[in-house]
């Protein structure tokens, strides 16, 4: 029952969005046209020959094929042509995939650094930093509650999705923020977890 709660939730969400889609293009797009510019962009010589940017992606204008898919005035034409030019690349460099995707993966979760905003990014180290630290510390908690692991099998689900997608496109920090409830309860555990540690050394000492 709740699944079909949830179901019609999402539902209700996007319908406004697949109608909006129908009528300009004729076409039925549940979710976005956005994904194959994505996955280009972060498959593609130019993040591979900068280990900098690995686990992120470029824009349309710094590809070298930019010019010509920027010329195509179709939205929905636009995207399959950046998801069968990443799928070819991928496909050609398959040995890179597992260091991009790892750097997609690790940058997920790290602080966002990418910004030219300074300002920003010591905020984000400054106040993430220790949220990190939470969630690493209720890691031991999750694995040992295996009795309750039934109740934290929605929340495991809707993580391991938005990790998923970061690794096949992304690694930006703004999706794992975008998950910050369920980061939330993660880090409640964390938590627990470190008053539990301290109140087991201070009886032991």
């Amino acid at each position: 029952m709740q699944a079909v709660v949830y179901s019609c939730g999402v539902l209700i969400v996007l319908s406004p969005w697949v109608v909006r889609n129908y009528l300009l293009d004729g076409r039925i797009v549940a979710l976005t046209t956005g994904a194959g510019v994505t996955f280009h962009g972060a498959n593609n010589d130019v993040v591979l020959r900068n280990v900098s940017r690995w686990g992120t992606w470029i824009p349309t204008s710094e590809l070298p094929e930019g010019v010509m898919i920027s010329q195509v005035e179709d939205e929905w034409v636009r995207d399959r042509m950046h998801w069968q030019l990443g799928l070819r690349w991928a496909k050609e460099h398959w040995m890179w995939e597992p260091a991009l995707a790892l750097a997609r993966f690790v940058r997920f979760w790290l602080p966002d650094f990418d910004s030219s905003n300074r300002a920003y990014v010591a905020m984000q180290i400054a106040t993430y930093t220790p949220f990190l630290l939470l969630l690493l510390a209720a890691v031991p908690v999750i694995v040992k509650r295996r009795a309750s692991a039934r109740e934290w099998v929605p929340v495991h689900a809707f993580l391991a999705a938005s990790v998923v997608a970061a690794v096949i496109f992304w690694g930006g920090p703004r999706f794992r923020d975008g998950n910050a409830p369920l980061l939330a309860l993660y880090a409640a555990l964390g938590v627990e977890q470190t008053i539990r540690g301290a109140g087991k050394r201070r009886i032991e000492s």
